[in-house]
């Protein structure tokens, strides 16, 4: 997954998809814990909300009951 991530340029990390959502913002609604943490590595904006219910990635993660997420992103600050 590193060397996925890794080989993209920011843009790929930071921009809205077709709906609204980051790749940060999918991956912590979705539960997908190492995906946060390189998003996040990679520089991923922590509190971008997404366009369509304005949740930052710790709402999605605290609503779906990822623990694990929502540890990682209090701890990096969000």
């Amino acid at each position: 997954m590193d060397d996925l991530v890794v080989g993209y340029e920011d843009s790929a990390i930071k921009p809205n998809s077709f709906n609204g959502q980051t790749p940060l913002l999918w991956a912590t609604e979705w539960g997908h814990e190492t995906v946060v943490k390189l998003l996040l590595d990679r520089g991923a904006a922590i509190e971008t909300k997404d366009e369509q219910q304005g949740q930052i990635p710790l709402s999605w993660a605290t609503e779906r009951g990822h623990k694990a997420v929502v540890k990682l992103l209090r701890i990096r600050g969000g």
